[in-house]
């Protein structure tokens, strides 16, 4: 959370090869990934790195997957809403119909 976090904000990461951090971080744009034993080493080559391009990338990987989220929320939401409505209508004209 706090390397996508930093990257929202521009500053490069250096992560280690560990969980989810190579799917994370783009090495050469967003920061670096690297071992134990390469991870002074590759302090410079992060600090270099240029710090519009990291939330540029950012957005393209992660805004792009919410406003995915938002659109399946907006298209499939609509469609349960109605389905619950015509299943209520249903047992409410069977509900009417069976005390007759």
């Amino acid at each position: 959370m706090v390397m996508i976090e930093a990257m929202a904000c521009g500053t490069p990461v250096l992560g280690f090869r560990n969980g989810s951090v190579p799917e994370v971080i783009d090495s050469g744009i967003t920061g670096e990934v690297v071992g134990v034993a390469e991870a002074i080493c590759k302090i410079g080559s992060v600090l270099a790195l240029d710090r519009g391009r990291v939330p540029r990338r950012f957005d393209m990987r992660f805004t792009g997957i919410d406003n995915w989220i938002l659109f399946k929320i907006f298209m499939v939401m609509p469609v349960t809403v109605v389905f619950f409505w015509w299943q209520a209508r249903l047992l409410q004209n069977y509900r009417q119909h069976a005390t007759l």
